[in-house]
């Protein structure tokens, strides 16, 4: 009993020294935008834990997609945002993706067959380049429709530029992008004239990218019918007002409102927190959406 009393406490002891260790600033070097740098048009961050700090870094800017001024670089965001309603419209019409194949997807099928981007997640976009690739310690990752593909690089550039002309050469691993759906949004319309040509489209979900992080998220698209389906439109106003805690039974509380106006879709992002799990725990969230001051969706996580 003693003995086994001991090796508890020597447990315990080890991991309070790592513990103080991690939390000590002479042992943890924190790294920030001024460190990331740019490889063959590609962000470059030191470590996964860089690239989480400065992703939470960069969500709070007004000009997320001009965050990294460089005219060497151009983010998935900034293109993803630069995609007009007219290119949504023929797309929607034709069926055909063209040159925004690598941006955006269809999801469903028949008359719940949805047109949207690959990667809704604003914060994560904004670090990707305008292909969606990124590197984070030695190697390079590419996220595409349904998987992830990374490649070690370490200090070879020629083996870096094959990847971005190709994310699946030899010796490049494939992971399946994760999704957990948590909760479906449960949409009610509540309208001062009848329009079954409108619509809106909620997911509440966690998704892991291998390497480059999970996050957990809100978001709701407006949406309008099409020959293909739906496809995104603008709404004049969104806007989400969200209540969560930590765990299941109480924790840190969080009340945040998220407004844009003119968009197809606004969502809410976690990332993962330091030790690798997703906080907030318990999501109320409740959206309401004013189209023209006619028409009024509401969705409720």
């Amino acid at each position: 009993m003693k003995k086994l009393f001991l090796f508890i406490t020597c447990v315990f002891l080890i991991a309070s020294c790592k513990e103080k260790d991690l939390m000590n600033p002479q042992t943890l070097e924190i790294k920030t935008i001024k460190d990331v740098k740019l490889v063959d048009g590609v962000l470059s961050f030191s470590s996964r834990q860089h690239l989480k700090d400065v992703i939470q870094e960069i969500s709070a800017s007004k000009e997320m997609e001009n965050w990294y001024s460089n005219p060497e670089f151009t983010s998935l965001l900034k293109r993803q945002r630069s995609i007009t309603q007219s290119e949504y419209d023929k797309i929607g019409k034709t069926g055909e993706l063209g040159e925004l194949g690598d941006v955006l997807t269809f999801k469903g099928e028949g008359d719940n067959k949805i047109l949207g981007k690959i990667i809704k997640i604003p914060e994560l976009s904004a670090v990707l380049n305008s292909k969606s690739y990124v590197i984070v310690s030695d190697s390079a990752y590419h996220i595409g429709t349904n998987e992830v593909t990374s490649i070690h690089i370490g200090e070879d550039l020629d083996k870096l530029s094959s990847f971005l002309k190709d994310p699946y050469i030899q010796g490049a691993h494939r992971v399946e992008i994760g999704r957990i759906t948590l909760k479906n949004a449960r949409i009610q319309s509540d309208f001062r004239q009848t329009r079954g040509d409108r619509r809106i489209y909620g997911s509440n979900e966690i998704i892991s990218f291998g390497g480059v992080g999970s996050y957990r998220q809100l978001y709701v698209e407006y949406l309008k019918k099409n020959w293909i389906g739906w496809s995104p439109t603008e709404a004049p106003r969104l806007s989400f007002t969200i209540t969560a805690t930590t765990q299941p039974y109480g924790g840190q509380y969080l009340y945040h409102k998220v407004e844009a106006w003119n968009v197809e879709g606004i969502g809410f992002t976690l990332q993962e927190s330091t030790w690798g799990t997703l906080i907030y725990y318990n999501f109320n969230a409740n959206m309401d959406c004013d189209v023209f001051g006619e028409y009024n969706f509401t969705a409720n996580f």
